[in-house]
């Protein structure tokens, strides 16, 4: 896996790569931090792009139809937050320095309810950054999202802060 930052320390694009070339899905983010295109390669050619920011205008254009929902923790979003704070180990590196803030991570909830391929946004400093990952690795199921009837993946994307 790979990420590229701009001058400014943001995420610029982020994807996998074989022998050294982009491979699978690879995302390119905006100033803040959306993801604006998805890009398959397979072994350094480009297979499809899809202009994320086009679709996303088609869909709040149609919003959800009946029988559709995003992917949902169990609970709501209370019983998020709540997980978030009884399960968070603010690591001692970071305590030490005094380092606290908000790390921004996109996760994939898959059509069981499991989180995975927790990737980092907005970094904020490597123990936060892993803490913040490893919240989004052990999180329990969630409800997964419907699209015409059936459970799909939903990607998201979770801030967590973290304060002294």
């Amino acid at each position: 896996f790979l990420a590229f930052y701009g001058d400014d320390g943001k995420i610029d694009s982020s994807g996998y790569a074989f022998n050294g070339k982009k491979d699978s899905t690879w995302y390119i983010y905006d100033d803040t931090l959306a993801i604006v295109w998805r890009r398959e390669y397979n072994k350094g050619i480009l297979v499809t792009s899809t202009d994320l920011v086009a679709e996303r205008k088609k869909d709040s254009a149609k919003g959800l139809r009946p029988g559709e929902k995003e992917a949902e923790f169990k609970g709501g979003s209370k019983s998020w937050i709540r997980y978030l704070q009884k399960a968070v180990d603010f690591p001692e590196r970071a305590i030490k320095l005094g380092i606290g803030g908000t790390v921004k991570v996109l996760f994939i909830v898959d059509t069981d309810g499991r989180t995975f391929n927790p990737q980092i946004l907005k970094s904020l400093e490597y123990t936060l950054d892993k803490e913040a990952i490893r919240l989004i690795d052990d999180a329990p199921r969630w409800e997964p999202a419907i699209q015409d009837g059936r459970k799909v993946k939903a990607y998201l994307v979770q801030p967590i802060s973290f304060s002294l």
